[in-house]
C-alpha cells in the first residue's frame, strides 16, 4: 500500500515540476553584467554576459544619494530612494540588464547592483550575496516597469545569485514591496 501511495506522490510531484518553468539562477561576479529575457511562460533565458560597462552618470548620482541615506540599525529594507538630479536613461525593451559593481574609492568598498527592467510589468527576484565562503540572503525591492532600480550595500560582495526571476503586475499607485 505504501509503495502505491509513494509512487502516486512521486508521479504527482513530477507532474507539478514539469508544469512549472525551469528554475534559473543568474550568478554575477563583481564587475559583471548579464542581459536576460523572460519568456511569456516565465522561463528565463540569459542572452549575454560580460564585463560591466563604465558606470553611467545616472548610476553614479544614484549611488551618491543611496550611500548618503542614513539607515537606523535593525530597520529592515528601506523603501526605494527617489533619485533626483539626473534623468534615467532609456531601458532596452523586453530585456532585464543586471550589473554588479564593486564601488572603489571607499574603505571598505561598497557594492551596487543595477537592474534595468525593460518590461511593462514589475520585476521581482530573490538574491543571495556571497563573499569568500560565506553567503546570506538579502532583501531586494521590486523594480518598476521600464525603469532602472538599484540595490546598495555598504560592504564588498564577491558575487550574487539571483533566483526566482519573474514579472509581476504593477501599476502607478501600487506599493513598492521590498522583501
Amino acid at each position: 500500500m505504501w509503495k502505491a501511495a509513494f509512487g502516486f506522490a512521486l508521479a504527482a510531484s513530477w507532474a507539478v515540476a514539469l508544469a512549472q518553468p525551469p528554475a534559473t539562477t543568474v550568478s554575477l561576479k563583481s564587475g559583471e553584467t548579464a542581459v536576460v529575457r523572460i519568456e511569456p511562460d516565465g522561463a528565463v533565458a540569459v542572452e549575454s554576459r560580460g564585463p560591466a560597462p563604465a558606470m553611467s552618470g545616472f548610476e553614479a548620482e544614484s549611488l551618491r544619494q543611496m550611500a548618503g541615506t542614513q539607515v537606523p540599525e535593525g530597520s529592515g529594507p528601506l523603501p526605494p530612494v527617489a533619485i533626483t538630479g539626473r534623468k534615467a536613461p532609456p531601458v532596452a525593451a523586453g530585456r532585464i540588464r543586471l550589473t554588479l559593481r564593486d564601488v572603489a574609492g571607499k574603505t571598505p568598498h561598497d557594492t551596487m547592483l543595477s537592474v534595468e527592467n525593460g518590461y511593462g510589468q514589475g520585476f521581482r527576484y530573490r538574491a543571495v550575496m556571497r563573499r569568500g565562503t560565506r553567503n546570506a540572503p538579502t532583501d531586494v525591492c521590486l523594480v518598476l516597469p521600464g525603469k532602472p532600480g538599484f540595490e546598495h550595500w555598504p560592504f564588498q560582495i564577491d558575487s550574487i545569485d539571483l533566483a526566482d526571476l519573474r514579472l509581476v503586475p504593477w501599476k502607478e499607485g501600487d506599493p513598492l514591496p521590498c522583501q
